[in-house]
């Protein structure tokens, strides 16, 4: 199961914390070429015009429609020409001259679409007419016209199911809200969840495309619509001005004209998309400038083994659990990670109120703690605290975090099922703040737990 956006600051995500393993696969310098041998035609043609998109990374960026877009840690965006490809590619379509952003979560295979329609003022008049059985019906037609076109680009098609959310409008800050179950032809269940931010000039149709069983949650969903995209100053529902132009559109003809069922990439795929991007990142021999390094007695050492190992010139992860357990299965997971964010940072400040600030909304009020243990210039010590929620377990997390040239580092124990013990407790921050520090890659090869590969 994914979960996605619900990304730790440090790169760690709540689908590591809770033990759940995404891939265990790592490409190290096989090339591109590796990957290409594995693949169809089809798939090769498809795979390279998907390579050769310039995603842009982390930042806020302006659209054409008088608004602008944020993009978080481990996400990537499309914008611009390179829509049309994206748009085929999930789609089957290069004709939607609507579509102006598309945002990819780290493993591809979980997608937001950003459409622009600006055709004027949508009066909020006609709002209780809406029949959402009528509705429905509309959006199944819309999405089976589309599969015809799918069909003949080899996109697999998409099938609606039944509302997952009805048709609900917040006048309070003029959005609309409905989703839906599609089906797709390998037999996956996704959700569409769309966001309809009504504007000045017409509105913005965000659709968070995502599996069935990922756990995302109604709350989830709506604070990554309020924070991923914004009106323009002037260009708000509320900046309407008598004179401006008033759509054809009803609230009720709204949806039934303009939503369709969206399929994300298919299982195979992403994963095709996914190893080529990081074969193209990863050149042969790369090796990231430092690591942390936990300095451990060398039976203590010995007590941990390496379950995955993932890397590039961006960032990097490796996680280790008690040798006589199992990454399907284990209690308590050590994991280190870098990444090139916050490189030359002056201090810990911005690292430790994003940290907290993402930590705190990513989660339902009272399920998390997060507490500063110590704070220095160039360091921090922390814990996070998460309480049992819906199938997620508790866990209970100690980390530190090292800011130096190259970008920020951290270290984080976590254990599972529990909170870890006061006498424990006690340990791992003397362990942290005593035995952790950030070296040379190289010079890990001398003994400790770090990104350090030993052949």
């Amino acid at each position: 199961m994914i979960k996605i956006l619900t990304v730790i600051l440090l790169g760690l995500s709540t689908t590591h914390l809770a033990g759940i393993e995404d891939s265990n696969t790592v490409i190290e310098g096989g090339g591109i070429e590796q990957v290409l041998l594995k693949m169809s035609k089809d798939e090769i043609n498809n795979g390279m015009a998907f390579f050769n998109i310039t995603f842009k990374k982390t930042g806020t960026y302006k659209l054409k429609s008088n608004s602008s877009i944020f993009v978080p840690q481990s996400f990537s965006l499309a914008l611009g020409e390179e829509i049309n490809t994206v748009n085929k590619l999930i789609k089957g379509d290069q004709n939607n001259s609507n579509l102006e952003a598309v945002i990819f979560d780290e493993t591809y295979e979980n997608v937001i679409l950003f459409e622009s329609v600006q055709e004027g003022y949508v009066p909020q008049d006609a709002w209780n007419k809406i029949d959402p059985k009528l509705v429905l019906e509309a959006i199944i037609r819309n999405t089976e016209n589309e599969n015809i076109e799918r069909k003949k680009n080899g996109i697999q098609e998409s099938h609606i199911l039944d509302w997952t959310t009805e048709p609900l409008l917040l006048k309070q800050t003029n959005i609309m809200y409905l989703g839906f179950e599609t089906k797709t032809e390998d037999g996956r269940n996704l959700i569409n969840l769309i966001s309809i931010k009504l504007g000045r000039y017409g509105f913005e149709k965000i659709t968070l495309i995502f599996e069935k069983d990922s756990c995302i949650s109604f709350e989830e969903c709506l604070e990554i619509f309020h924070k991923s995209h914004s009106f323009n100053l002037g260009s708000h529902y509320s900046d309407y001005k008598l004179g401006d132009k008033i759509s054809n559109y009803g609230m009720d003809t709204l949806i039934s004209a303009k939503v369709t069922g969206k399929v994300a990439m298919s299982d195979r795929m992403a994963k095709i998309f996914k190893d080529l991007r990081i074969a193209s990142a990863t050149p042969a021999g790369f090796l990231p400038k430092e690591t942390i390094i936990l300095k451990l007695p060398e039976k203590n050492k010995k007590n941990w083994k390496k379950i995955s190992r993932n890397m590039d010139n961006m960032e990097g992860l490796i996680e280790f659990v008690p040798c006589n357990q199992t990454k399907e299965n284990f209690s308590e997971i050590l994991a280190i990670h870098y990444s090139i964010s916050y490189s030359n940072a002056d201090n810990t400040e911005e690292p430790i109120k994003t940290l907290c600030e993402d930590t705190l909304a990513k989660h339902p009020k009272n399920a998390v703690v997060w507490r500063l243990i110590e704070k220095n210039k160039k360091d921090f010590l922390y814990e996070v605290i998460y309480k049992q929620y819906k199938n997620n377990p508790p866990l209970h997390q100690i980390a530190r975090a090292f800011l130096t040239e190259s970008g920020i580092h951290s270290i984080a124990l976590t254990e599972k099922k529990s909170e870890i013990s006061p006498r424990k407790r006690a340990l791992w921050i003397k362990l942290l703040k005593e035995s952790a520090s950030v070296i040379p890659y190289q010079d890990a090869a001398n003994g400790g737990l770090s990104l350090f590969e030993e052949k």
